[in-house]
This record gives structure tokens, C-alpha cells and sequence, in this order.
């Protein structure tokens, strides 16, 4: 335990005062949030973590209920355009972002 502790407080550490998209995919139980949840800073400087599940209790225990939608399963091409509208809303996609994203 001791050891966990070590590394998210060394991830929290590293992320301090920077911008980061975090995506955690498929997250199965409230319990493996609550362990992650504690690696991330709490001040906000335009970062976001985009959190999946098929269990809409993880997504209550998130805090994420009046954000969250239940989709059905998505081709590579929905699943590519969500995300980039969720991760450059406002900016334009550069192309080599493209490239490594798909």
C-alpha cells in the first residue's frame, strides 16, 4: 500500500499545475475510482478526465451523473469523432493528432 500511496502522490505531483486529458476506459467498480481519483490535483487549469463505464453507479459515485450518457457500442469512426469534439471542442485538431489518435 505503501507503494501506491508513493505513486499517485509522485503522479499528483508531476501533473501540478499543467494541462492534461486523462481517459480512463471501462472502469468497473466505484472502488477502482475512489483509488484513482486521489492521483489527480484538484485545481482545475483546463484539464479533464474522461471517464468510462457500463456501470451507472461508478458514474454516480464520480460525481458525473448530470454529464453522462448511455450509448450503445460505437464503429472506430463515432468512437473517433466523439472524442475528438470532447478533447478539441474549441480548437482545431492538428493533423498529426489525427494520425497518432486513430
Amino acid at each position: 500500500m505503501n507503494d501506491e500511496a508513493e505513486l499517485a502522490n509522485m503522479l499528483q505531483k508531476s501533473l501540478k499545475g499543467k494541462r492534461y486529458l486523462i481517459v480512463l476506459d471501462d472502469i468497473w467498480k466505484s472502488e477502482a475510482w475512489d483509488a484513482v481519483r486521489i492521483c489527480f490535483p484538484s485545481e482545475n487549469k483546463g484539464s479533464r478526465i474522461l471517464l468510462t463505464t457500463r456501470n451507472t453507479e461508478v458514474a454516480r459515485c464520480a460525481g458525473t451523473e448530470n454529464l453522462s450518457l448511455q450509448m450503445g457500442f460505437m464503429d472506430l469512426d463515432d468512437s473517433w469523432n466523439l472524442f475528438k469534439s470532447t478533447a478539441f471542442a474549441n480548437e482545431a485538431l492538428p493533423y498529426e493528432f489525427e494520425t497518432v489518435g486513430k
